[in-house]
């Protein structure tokens, strides 16, 4: 008698240990179908987010209507109270399959019931990854806090590492990790003056630019850049210069040098682009107004 008792005891853990399922969370997919699996010895409950709107397919069967109508033909067990995000089901058979469409706020989500040796007990169905990354509001002293800061001697050697990269890269590598460099002849012409972009320098880790070219005065008198005013053109957009390094008067009908550093990633939107013929297009062009002497 002992060893029944110890039998059944033992068939009743098996038995237990098998449909142990913990309750899981699953996020609802409206462009696949999901698979559930069911047992007829469990009934396996679902937790929608919102009220469910309808449930269908062949083969599933209401417990409500089979008590208030003659008996239905079906596989799968479905109850769901009215107005309620709870729904559950409960195989009929071992065999038992269903394709399960549920109407849930206006969409259609699609679920592949089976019968299985191994049957979920418990599941919360969410709309969105819960483990994923969500958006936050961001304030506006937050955006101030986040922001990379300059101050004019750190604009001043970026300057000076620009230039000096030719002799530079090799005797002091970990200044320019995040440096390259690429030829230009970006031109820009206006009333009373002609500037050139020659050679376009990047440090994208510190999110600096710097430019280096020349400018011509086109004027009979010398010419005085106010660097307050001075931009850089690319395409239809506008950057306004942080340093300008030109010497000042430029002489008359005279072409000196002159180096812009600019604070933003504003290269790197065609810098991937490989080389072409129209990309003589991009106008990346030093503009400044003459400032008022006397």
């Amino acid at each position: 008698m002992r060893a029944v008792s110890r039998t059944l005891f033992l068939l009743v853990l098996l038995s237990a240990e098998t449909f142990a399922q913990p309750i899981e969370t699953r996020v609802l997919n409206p462009d696949q179908p999901m698979h559930l699996t069911i047992h007829p010895n469990v009934a396996t409950t679902l937790l929608f987010p919102s009220p469910v709107g309808g449930t269908f397919g062949l083969g599933l069967v209401s417990q409500i209507k089979q008590n208030n109508e003659a008996a239905t033909q079906g596989v799968v067990q479905m109850d769901h109270p009215e107005n309620s995000p709870v729904m559950v089901l409960h195989a009929l058979n071992t065999t038992a399959k269903v394709m399960m469409t549920v109407l849930l706020d206006g969409r259609l989500y699609v679920f592949d019931v089976q019968a299985g040796p191994e049957p979920d007990i418990a599941i919360t169905y969410v709309k969105d990854d819960p483990q994923a990354p969500r958006a936050q509001e961001v304030t506006e002293n937050d955006v101030r806090a986040n922001r990379l800061k300059y101050d004019p001697e750190l604009l001043v050697g970026y300057l000076r590492r620009a230039r000096d990269a030719e002799l530079l890269l090799k005797t002091y590598p970990d200044l320019y990790k995040d440096y390259g460099s690429r030829a230009a002849n970006y031109t820009s012409e206006s009333d009373w003056a002609i500037t050139t972009v020659t050679t376009i320098h990047r440090f994208s880790d510190s999110d600096i630019v710097v430019l280096e070219g020349t400018v011509q005065n086109k004027l009979g008198k010398p010419l005085y850049f106010d660097g307050r005013s001075t931009t850089v053109q690319v395409v239809n957009e506008v950057h306004p210069a942080k340093l300008l390094d030109v010497a000042q008067p430029i002489p008359a009908e005279k072409t000196v040098p002159i180096a812009v550093v600019l604070q933003g990633d504003w290269d790197a939107s065609y810098e991937s682009v490989p080389r072409r013929r129209d990309r003589a297009r991009l106008t990346a062009a030093v503009q400044g107004s003459p400032a008022n002497r006397r």
